[in-house]
């Protein structure tokens, strides 16, 4: 994929948006708090929520792509994901398990708390078995790092084969259609099956992570039209409302998968160009650092929030202030998690800068871990790297 040797730049825009998607999957885990606040119905606050989700995934695919290096070995890659995801995932595991235990068991015992649902999760393969009862075990929110943890092992072959292909086009359509099969097959399933099929199960959603990966490709290589942010931005957010009105299956990813895929390459071209600066303020900018700390903990804080003040429903402005104060709480945990856990780990676990003649001009490891993304609440890129593959040119180095 050729590319001006200008780009790629600091893609601060996207950082700043994933905190807009991690802040409505809050939303939807606060409606208990929110349903009377107009709007805030429950089809419409799960509309946000699974919008929020898609849009991560397809970042994920966008910022992988755009931050890889073609001398990186696939170990490289696989052990720096591992750094990014599973010490968060680990502690908000543990902290989820004793949260939710007892009121998922009335007598709470090392088996129950710690059995092999549980422990599938702390893994990161709940989301491959059909049962509510394994999918959302441990913290519930981790179900979409069990997908995500099948895009990275999955990634060193995708990007090879979108570097590779002639008509990135067609191929891009031909993601946004598997996602539009995914909803049809869905459709003839019972609801709590189609649920599972076209929401959790991975290789389902592995078509927003493959948008993303093509997406990438194609402003990478200016193929992608320069339209209006706000524009687009305004369309995003009015599919996200309109889902609501769609049918179940189309709503977990299928019909938005276009407008939002959409924003994550206008964004980003934006920027380039020198755009989207509302979108790269500093304060925005650490809020989606701390994002995928936020979508880790921003649960188990709502619960156990209301657990301790004994809250009833009351639909008036009490329930309002209340939800603003975990809102708060959420954060704090997440900054303190994202410093106490996430970086340090990252220092400790990711792989060593590993010099080569021929990749002189490639970003060390201390570049890569600033340029690589964090799960379903991604980083973006901080340094300019070189262009993805040459289509046909060179190979990634095992």
């Amino acid at each position: 994929m050729a590319a001006p040797r200008s780009s790629p730049a600091r893609l601060d825009s996207l950082t700043g948006l994933r905190w807009f998607a991690a802040f409505a999957v809050f939303f939807f885990h606060a409606y208990p708090l929110l349903h009377g606040v107009p709007g805030a119905n429950l089809r419409g606050t799960f509309s946000a929520a699974t919008a929020g989700v898609s849009f991560f995934f397809i970042l994920s695919g966008f910022v992988l792509a755009w931050s890889w290096v073609p001398q990186r070995s696939a170990r490289s890659f696989w052990r720096d994901r591992f750094a990014r995801i599973w010490p968060n995932h680990a502690v908000t595991w543990l902290a989820a398990t004793l949260v939710f235990a007892p009121v998922a068991f009335r007598a709470a015992t090392a088996r129950t708390l710690f059995g092999f649902p549980s422990l599938t999760a702390l893994g990161l393969g709940q989301a491959w078995i059909p049962s509510q009862r394994w999918y959302y075990a441990g913290n519930l929110v981790s179900w979409s790092l069990s997908c995500e943890a099948f895009f990275y092992l999955c990634f060193p072959v995708i990007i090879v084969a979108v570097t590779r292909a002639r008509r990135p086009w067609a191929l891009l359509a031909g993601a946004v259609g598997t996602s539009f099969a995914v909803a049809a097959i869905g459709a003839s399933m019972s609801h709590s099956l189609g649920m599972w099929w076209g929401y959790l199960f991975p290789p389902a959603r592995l078509a927003e992570f493959v948008a993303g990966v093509v997406l990438a490709r194609l402003v990478r290589e200016e193929r992608w039209p320069r339209l209006p942010l706000a524009a687009v931005l305004a369309v995003a957010v009015a599919a996200v409302g309109c889902a609501r009105w769609l049918p179940w299956d189309l709503m977990y990813a299928a019909g938005t998968v276009v407008p939002l895929g959409a924003l994550v390459a206008t964004a980003a071209t934006a920027e380039l160009a020198g755009g989207a600066r509302l979108l790269r303020r500093p304060w925005l900018v650490r809020l989606g650092e701390i994002s995928f700390a936020f979508y880790l903990v921003h649960l188990s804080v709502l619960y156990e929030g209301l657990k301790r003040i004994h809250w009833r429903p009351t639909g008036g402005v009490r329930d309002v202030g209340v939800a603003v104060a975990l809102l708060a709480a959420s954060m704090a945990a997440a900054w303190l998690l994202n410093v106490a856990v996430e970086q340090p780990a990252q220092r400790l676990l990711r792989s060593k800068p590993r010099r080569k003649p021929e990749a002189a001009d490639a970003p060390d490891a201390d570049a890569r871990a600033a340029n690589e993304p964090a799960a379903d609440a991604l980083a973006v890129p901080t340094r300019r790297t070189r262009p993805l593959v040459a289509a046909g040119r060179e190979r990634p180095r095992r």
